[in-house]
């Protein structure tokens, strides 16, 4: 049997699942749905950061990871760093925060898995091309691994750079996303 690993960068499909909410959704089910048959899925890698600042929000968040780590998903942890925002018409100034290291993360797991030989094939839900180099570097090193872009319908249009590096394109539709809620 050939081996699967699947990859989802957390903010990216919060973010385009904005209106069917992914919070509840089983990432690991989710994941077997998304395989070809005479695949296993090897594992199901999740990125994320908490967003300690707003507290509901990591507290929900807290809860989910530990869904996620009860059936079998692997979570791999960011940060936010603050940096200050100015508007440029005003002058005002306020406290902001941005995603870090999430990217690069994804871009090695993905580099070390395929060195290791633990995929043939890997499915990447995200549509952000920081990622793209890390793809084009697989493929180059290890041209009989696959390597599929996974999207929602409605990010399709905008992630042409890593459909573009991918062998292939997996539509990720409401539908689907809704069958795999807890």
């Amino acid at each position: 049997m050939k081996k699967a690993i699947v990859y989802i960068d957390g903010f990216n499909f919060f973010h385009a699942t904005k209106d069917n909410p992914s919070a509840n959704i089983n990432l690991a089910s989710l994941a077997e749905s998304l395989v070809l048959p005479g695949y296993a899925v090897e594992d199901v890698v999740y990125f994320s950061a908490h967003a300690k600042w707003r507290y509901a929000d990591f507290i929900k968040h807290c809860a989910y990871i530990a869904r996620l780590r009860a059936n079998g998903v692997t979570v791999v942890l960011s940060h936010f760093k603050k940096r200050k925002a100015v508007c440029h018409k005003c002058g005002a100034t306020w406290t902001t925060h941005e995603e870090k290291e999430t990217d690069v993360r994804i871009s090695l797991q993905i580099l070390k898995d395929a060195e290791d030989g633990r995929f043939d094939t890997a499915y990447i839900l995200s549509g952000d091309s920081d990622i793209v180099p890390a793809i084009e570097a697989v493929k180059e090193r290890h041209p009989n691994k696959k390597l599929l872009a996974v999207l929602p319908k409605h990010q399709v249009q905008g992630a042409y750079n890593i459909k573009q590096a991918c062998d292939g394109l997996v539509n990720l539709s409401p539908t689907r996303i809704a069958k795999h809620k807890f």
